[in-house]
Formats: structure tokens, sequence, C-alpha cells
């Protein structure tokens, strides 16, 4: 009898077909270094902590990820199932923290990322081209266009055509989307290496020049811009530390290199798979982070680089450009006298956003999946279609849920912006290092049955806990730094903090009440939490 309540089925339907590149292409969806860079990464750094070497920010943020991704490695592989830390957590900490944290995270990437930078593609990405293609071909219509798409009705109409798309490439298969995510993602390498070749090939004097041709239309120079900021305040400086106090900053940049670990019961050889594509991922994120602002640094200049981020964030009223500097902006400017090297930037970026909607349709999906699987959620949220072996309820809800967010950040979005969803990742980050530092504590059996990966020592303690303490004093310190920076992170005020604070709680009494509700059925919640779910 007992064996019938335990989970929904004996095994989960889905097939073992994501391999090591899959993985890692997955990975570098959520990473995603254009998108990054698009919604103002780099500049916003030197803005936030002045004199900063961009390039030692993002190396220190690499080296910073390191413990977090052998603890994805080990702890996934010795627990490969869907939903990811969801499972692990579940089964380590404690079945209510679990489902807490996912919950809070869960919600997080549907209503925060996923939909966010769908619509940042119309409000954002799209104006800021033609407006840069406008200017430099002297079209006013292109800007015109680039107005009109940035409307609330365009905007809904471009995400709700993106969500939709991605939910049914989602609904065709791993198959089919695996394909997808391959030409994508060549796409947006192919698109970043030829703006890293764009700066490498523009030298300072080149640089101004261009920068100049630009801005003279405007009223000003690349020095009228510095002397603007100088006029405003700002002062050119360098601080040794200040890429230390940016660790909290640059980790999210690199935030996304263990995400397929939420379709890990659907990959070959889990253990070899996630090594290789979590740490593969992490290693080239590496290269276009560091190499990107490396060069950009190189080729702008330091000095300008931050005078433009004064401007563009601390007094947008001195700013001559009109407009906030953008990595997007100084890249059109400097690839616009060379048409192919242009639009494969411009396409590389576009699909870098797409790919990463795609990549959270699958992630979102698997997670609503395990919870179903454990008996959380109703059961048919975990059937999986007999021809394309995708879990099609599970992504049709991700659809309608996503939808339902982006009208609201749309039309009201005073709701949504009350929470601070800088606050729940860190928060949640910090959940799953703490499961990893008692792993091989509190879930002796399953730690002694896992594959050797997961079984490292370092001076005869469990590496796992080793990364699982680096990862949980790292994620405390993001989760300080998003507090007391509310310009980074979001709003901190009482009511925005008892907001945010509020989605774990309210993971916790859907927990409960599920708990209650399944005791009636004579199902033990209880058993589910004490072994990991077949494949």
């Amino acid at each position: 009898m007992q064996k019938k309540t335990v989970f929904v089925r004996d095994a989960t339907g889905l097939v073992k077909q994501i391999s090591a590149f899959d993985s890692f292409v997955l990975n570098n969806a959520i990473l995603n270094v254009p998108v990054g860079m698009s919604v103002g990464t780099l500049i916003l750094l030197g803005f936030f902590f002045p004199g900063v070497s961009l390039t030692m920010a993002f190396l220190l943020g690499f080296l910073g990820s390191i413990p977090a991704a052998i603890l994805y490695v080990q702890m996934t592989a010795a627990m490969p199932r869907s939903g990811g830390d969801y499972i692990w957590v579940s089964r380590t900490l404690h079945p209510a923290i679990g489902f807490m944290g996912n919950w809070a995270n869960s919600i997080t990437m549907i209503g925060a990322s996923t939909v966010l930078v769908a619509i940042t593609i119309s409000t954002f990405l799209l104006p800021s081209q033609l407006s840069v293609l406008g200017a430099l071909t002297n079209t006013p219509s292109l800007r015109q266009l680039g107005a009109l798409i940035a409307t609330p009705p365009a905007t809904l109409v471009i995400c709700t055509t993106l969500l939709a798309v991605s939910a049914v490439n989602s609904l065709l298969g791993l198959k089919w989307v695996r394909r997808a995510w391959t030409i994508e993602f060549i796409l947006m390498v192919i698109g970043l290496a030829a703006g890293m070749i764009v700066f490498a090939a523009t030298p300072p004097a080149a640089f101004v020049a261009k920068f100049d041709s630009y801005s003279s239309a405007l009223g000003t120079t690349y020095a009228g811009v510095i002397a603007a900021a100088t006029k405003a305040g700002w002062t050119a400086q360098y601080s040794p530390v200040a890429a230390l106090a940016a660790l909290p900053f640059t980790l999210g940049g690199y935030g996304g290199f263990s995400y397929a670990i939420y379709l890990s019961g659907e990959m070959k050889r889990a253990p070899r798979t996630l090594l290789l594509s979590i740490m593969g991922c992490l290693l080239l994120g590496a290269v276009m982070w560091v190499g990107s602002a490396y060069l950009l640094e190189y080729s702008a200049g330091p000095d300008f680089l931050s005078a433009l981020s004064y401007l563009s964030f601390a007094h947008p009223e001195a700013n001559p450009l009109t407009v906030p500097g953008t990595f997007n902006m100084i890249l059109n400017i400097l690839s616009f006298d060379n048409p192919v090297v242009y639009w494969l930037i411009f396409i590389g970026y576009l699909v870098a956003f797409v790919m990463f909607v795609l990549g959270y349709f699958q992630i979102v999906s698997r997670i609503y999946f395990a919870w179903s699987f454990d008996r959380i959620l109703p059961s048919f949220m975990a059937d999986v279609g007999e021809k394309f072996h995708a879990p099609t309820k599970s992504i049709i809800v991700t659809f309608i849920l996503a939808e339902i967010f982006a009208v609201v950040w749309i039309v009201i979005p005073f709701p949504l912006s009350m929470f601070n969803w800088g606050l729940v990742i860190p928060a949640c980050y910090a959940i799953m290092g703490i499961a990893g530092i008692v792993f091989p504590f509190t879930s002796k059996d399953i730690y002694n049955a896992a594959p050797k990966i997961s079984k490292l020592e370092v001076a005869r303690v469990p590496l796992v806990t080793i990364c699982g303490i680096l990862t949980t004093v790292v994620m405390l310190s993001g989760l300080w730094y998003a507090y007391v920076t509310p310009s980074y992170s979001g709003p901190t005020s009482p009511a925005a903090l008892t907001a945010t604070t509020g989605l774990f709680i309210s993971g916790l009494i859907v927990f409960y009440l599920v708990k209650a509700y399944r005791k009636t059925q004579g199902i033990d919640l209880g058993m589910v939490f004490k072994q990991i779910p077949p494949e």
C-alpha cells in the first residue's frame, strides 16, 4: 500500500537525452553575458563602486563562484532528479525548507527574471538599437519606431509573442529545444565574439574619434562627457578594494552557470555531465565577462566609463547624451561602419534574450513537475506527453503564469515593484549552501551511496561541506549588500521587506496546507521526502 502512495508513479516518464553539451548550452542561456551587458551591468558597476577596475571585479566574481559551482556538481550528482536544488534541500535539511526556498526562487524566476527580460527586449534593447541607428544614419523615423515599440501595447504584444513561441518550442520536447539552443548559442557566441573583436580593434584614439563622430550631433564630445561629469561633481579615481567590494554584484553576473541542474533527471551520465557543463559554463563566462570588461576599459578608457556611469545614474539631468550610456550604445557606435559586424552583433544579442526566456521555460516547468511528482501539486502537473516526452501541463501552466506576470508588469507594475527580488536570490542560495554543509551528516545513506565526485574530501573534511560553508558566507554577504543597496536590489522599506519575506512564508503555508490535505487522503508526505524520487 505504501508503495502506491509515496510518489505519483514508479517512473517519471522523462527521457534521458541531455548531453554534456546540451547542459552546457542551457547554463549559458541563463548566465547569458549579452543579456547582462545589455541591461547595463558593466556601466552600473562603475556607478555602484567608484574607482572599480571592471576587469578585476569580474575576475574576482569568477573566483568567488567556484565554491558554489563545485557544490552544485556534488549535490546534484548525488541526487540527479528533475527539480534540482528542491530535491536535495528537501531531502537534506527539511521538506518544508526545501519547498519554501524553491517556491520563492521559482516565483522570482518566472515573475522577475523570465518576464522582465522578455519585456526588456521591447522597452530597452530594440528602442536603444533603433535610437542609435537613427542617430548614426540621421533617420528620425527609426527613433520614432523605437519609441513606438517601447509603448505598453507594443511591449505586451512582443512579450506575449516571445513567451508563446518559447512555450510551443518547449511542448515539442527537448529534441526541438536542444536544436534551438544550439543555433541560438552559436549566434550568441558569434555576436559576443564580434563585439570583443570590435573593441580589440579600436585603440583609445580611434574610440575617441568614433565617439565624437556620433556625439557631435548631440552637441558634445568624448572630452565633453568627462567635462560634464566633472562639473556635476565627478572625480577620476581608482580604488584597489572596489573590485572586492563589488563581489556580491559580480557574482550575479555569473548566476546561471548551474541552472541545468533542474533538468538533471533527463541527463545522460549525470555526474560527468554536471561537472563538464557547470565548470565549462563558468569558465566560458569568465572569458566573456573578463575579456569584455578588459577590452571595454582598454578601448574607451576607465575614466570615460566612470564619468559616463556617473552622468547616467547619478546626474542624468547633466548628461549631454540625453540618454543613459550603455554597453550596447558604445558597441553600436564602434561597429556601425562595418554592416556585417554590426548585424552579427545585433542578431547575437537579440537571440541571447530569446535563448534566456526559452531556457527558463525548461527550468520552471521541471520545478512544477518535481513538486507534482512529490504530490505537492496535483498529479496532472507531472503528466508527460508520450510523443515528445515533455511535461506538457507544467509547460502550459508556466506560460499562463508568465503571461499574467507580463500583464501586471506592463499595465500595473506597482504591486510587483514592491518586492525586492534582489534579496530573494542570495537568500535561496544561502539555503542551498547550508544544505551542502550538513549533507554528509544528515543524509548519510544518500551520501554513502553517492558517486565519488560527491564524496571528495580535503584533510578528511567533506569537500561538499567546505564548499557549502564558502557558498553560504558569500551568499549572506550578497544578501547584506542587497539589503543596504536598494538602488541595486530593490526597495527595502518595511512594506517591501514584508512582501519579500511573504514569498518565503507563503511557501511554508502552502507546504503545510498540502501536507494536511494529503493526510486526509491517507498519503503521508513525510514518507515522500525520506527517499529520492525514482528516475
